[in-house]
């Protein structure tokens, strides 16, 4: 009787276990979700670092910072362009000058910066060009912070 019992506390505390993992899942923020384009953003991150610290700083000829992802990919930084690409979103068919095509778009303000000056600036790095995620976009910051941000006049980065 008393194995019983037990088995029977042990299935509860078990099922109980599942329950609040599924519910934290499920109920998880915004900043939690989009893991793809997180790991995107972050490997851009490390990429736009390396070249302005190999480089000296950032290229400054780069057009509105429509560009950017090509000077990554023609000097090495890139080597997999699907990494310019949140697998969540839909199709890159932009009407830019563009070669390489890419989920993310630049702070413009951030090129032709050292990498010091960069890290100082406190903003967006890169950001999601589309609000590909139910109206929300993704970006990450100087400091390789991500987060989830909802379209709006009120929301930013």
């Amino acid at each position: 009787m008393r194995d019983k019992l037990l088995q029977s506390l042990c299935v509860i505390v078990v099922l109980n276990a599942f329950a609040v993992i599924f519910l934290k899942i499920i109920h998880q923020p915004e900043e939690k979700k989009l893991p793809n384009c997180r790991a995107s953003l972050t490997q851009l991150h490390t990429a736009l670092k390396m070249y302005a610290l190999e480089e000296g700083k950032l290229p400054s000829a780069v057009t509105s910072g429509e560009q950017w992802a090509d000077f990554l990919v023609s000097n090495g930084f890139i080597s997999d362009t699907r990494q310019l690409r949140c697998p969540e979103d839909g199709s890159l068919d932009y009407d830019d000058s563009e070669s390489v095509k890419s989920s993310f778009r630049i702070n413009p303000e951030a090129l032709g910066k050292t990498w010091e000056e960069i890290a100082k600036m406190n903003t967006w790095l890169l950001e999601e060009r589309e609000p590909f995620h139910d109206g929300w976009r993704i970006a990450i910051h100087t400091n390789g912070e991500t987060k989830a941000f909802e379209e709006g006049p009120k929301n930013g980065r």
